[in-house]
Formats: structure tokens, C-alpha cells, sequence
């Protein structure tokens, strides 16, 4: 028995001068060794109208709202922001191309939608600004609490004020 008692102690001081020398250790992301990723945000753009079909159906494609939102690093925005137009366009070829699929039990399956956009996007915009796509269905009033759920604050792009001479 008292040999055990022995071990524990013993084991117990390992156990402590470990933890204490394994907390003083500088970590390599404070040491600035790993190269963090820029800090993201989200972009919100207006809801428009894309082409949804049946699966399994030849019916010509209907139009269903969606909300699209970018994730982008902060430093982006404005870039992004001006080329709205250019970024719906690609969205809307894509789509008209292959439209979402709408299942009578689950509703749009936007998942394969979401990385299949990616490329387009950003080829429209001349480099890999966006990192990620979001489509939620509906208007944004409807997708606000699919949208409060994200990672990132959501914000949106704001047109830009007239200025008078």
C-alpha cells in the first residue's frame, strides 16, 4: 500500500510540472509562425427571382425568390459592392443554365446550387474574392433567420449617396 501512494505522489508532480511547463509554451499563431486568414464578412444582396425545377419533371423551370450572400474578407466589400450587378448576372446564367431543384418534401437544395456558383462569381469579378455563397429561399425578410444563423455579421450593400457640386 504505501508503495502506491508513492507512485500517485510521484505521478501527481509529473502530471503538474507538465501542465504548468505545457501552459508557458508560446504558441505558434502568437509567435506569428501560422498566417491567419483575414478577418470575413458577409455581403447581403437584394432578393431576385431565379429558376427553380421538379425533380424528375419536364415542366419548363419556374421563377422562385432567393437571398444570395457572399462571405468575403472585410477588405472586399466595396469591390463587391460595385460589381453587384456583374455577380447577379453570373448567378442568373448559371441558374438559367441548371436550375435549383425543388423536391415536394424538402423544398430547394441549395447545397450543390451554393458551390456550384462559386466559380462563375467569381470569374465575373476577375479574381477568387468570394470565398463561400450562401442561397437562402425567399425574400430577405424571410431569410433573416436562416441569415442570423451564419458565422459572420451580415451586412449589406448600400448604393452609393448623390453627391451635389
Amino acid at each position: 500500500m504505501p508503495q502506491c501512494t508513492g507512485i500517485r505522489g510521484v505521478a501527481a508532480v509529473i502530471m503538474t510540472a507538465f501542465l504548468a511547463l505545457a501552459s508557458s509554451l508560446p504558441d505558434p499563431a502568437v509567435a506569428g509562425d501560422v498566417v491567419a486568414s483575414p478577418a470575413s464578412a458577409l455581403v447581403q444582396f437584394r432578393s431576385f427571382m431565379v429558376p427553380i425545377s421538379q425533380l424528375g419533371s419536364a415542366k419548363k423551370p419556374r421563377l422562385k425568390a432567393v437571398t444570395v450572400i457572399v462571405e468575403i474578407g472585410e477588405s472586399e466589400a466595396e469591390n463587391v459592392c460595385s460589381n453587384l450587378p456583374r455577380i447577379r448576372d453570373a448567378v442568373l446564367v448559371e441558374l438559367f443554365r441548371e436550375p435549383i431543384a425543388l423536391d415536394r418534401q424538402t423544398g430547394m437544395d441549395t447545397k450543390p446550387v451554393e458551390a456550384r456558383l462559386l466559380e462563375p462569381v467569381n470569374r465575373a469579378l476577375g479574381n477568387a474574392a468570394i470565398r463561400r455563397i450562401y442561397v437562402l429561399p425567399g425574400t430577405e425578410q424571410a431569410a433573416g433567420a436562416a441569415a442570423a444563423r451564419l458565422p459572420y455579421p451580415v451586412m449589406g450593400c448600400r448604393p452609393p449617396r448623390n453627391r451635389k457640386a
